[in-house]
């Protein structure tokens, strides 16, 4: 496993919304189904109970275990195994002090335990050490996004789009459209929207979002018709003092 298919593979956090409690939450996208001597899965077993000296013996450079203790951490993280979680996590960075996936993969874990300062120290870390920042820089964007810092996180995609050596540009504008919602910006949630559509067709939440957005301004739209044609028809009894008056002075003068 090399260190650019492992970093692919593993640090890919992407937004959602939380239906029930409408807020931003990550995912963590990748697969933790690594296969390592030593550790034996299976259906009635927890996945991964490999012990560090398991996972840090095996490749022959501290890189590549440095990303196996980072790909165990998160899947830990993920199974809500905390403890276990941090200790690959710690170990990753003891092994690869210098690299964009071991930050990235702690920034993750603090702001999960609310250590939203340090988690941003981290993230501005694995913006120093990486090569290409695309990647980096989308996820650092989804952070600041999750502390409502908007106008931060969108520069933040901005940066990631620039990378053209980066891959999952059709995410990084599902992401940021998402993010606009959440700042109640509709029309840069529909910009983004498209253009992650426009990349990849099957972004399924770029999808429904965009229908979403589609349907409320249909709704809006024949809302605004309906009252301009009452106010069209409105007769005597429904109309107001004003438009009464007007009226009965019409009314009088054709009389004359």
């Amino acid at each position: 496993m090399d260190r650019t298919t492992a970093g692919g593979v593993l640090m890919s956090i992407t937004l959602v919304l939380n239906r029930s409690t409408r807020v931003l939450t990550a995912l963590i996208v990748g697969s933790f189904a690594i296969t390592l001597s030593g550790c034996q899965r299976s259906m009635h077993e927890r996945p991964m109970t490999c012990s560090i000296s398991d996972a840090t013996n095996l490749p022959a450079d501290n890189t590549k275990a440095a990303l196996v203790n980072v790909e165990l951490g998160l899947g830990y993280l993920q199974q809500g195994q905390i403890e276990r979680a941090k200790t690959k996590l710690v170990h990753a960075l003891e092994l690869a002090p210098k690299i964009s996936e071991t930050h990235s993969a702690m920034a993750f874990f603090l702001e999960h335990a609310g250590e939203i300062f340090d988690a941003q120290t981290h993230h501005k870390d694995a913006l120093r050490y990486a090569k290409t920042k695309g990647a980096v820089y989308n996820n650092y964007a989804a952070f600041l996004c999750r502390q409502q810092r908007f106008q931060e996180a969108d520069e933040a995609f901005q940066q990631s789009l620039s990378d053209k050596k980066y891959a999952k540009t059709a995410e990084v504008c599902e992401n940021a459209g998402v993010c606009a919602l959440k700042a109640q910006e509709t029309q840069k949630a529909k910009a983004y929207f498209l253009k992650a559509l426009q990349q990849d067709p099957t972004r399924t939440t770029a999808l429904s979002k965009l229908k979403d957005l589609e349907k409320k301004d249909t709704e809006i739209r024949v809302t605004g018709m309906m009252k301009g044609q009452i106010g069209e028809t409105r007769n005597p009894r429904t109309a107001s003092q004003s438009e009464r008056e007007d009226m009965n002075e019409r009314h009088r003068d054709l009389k004359q």
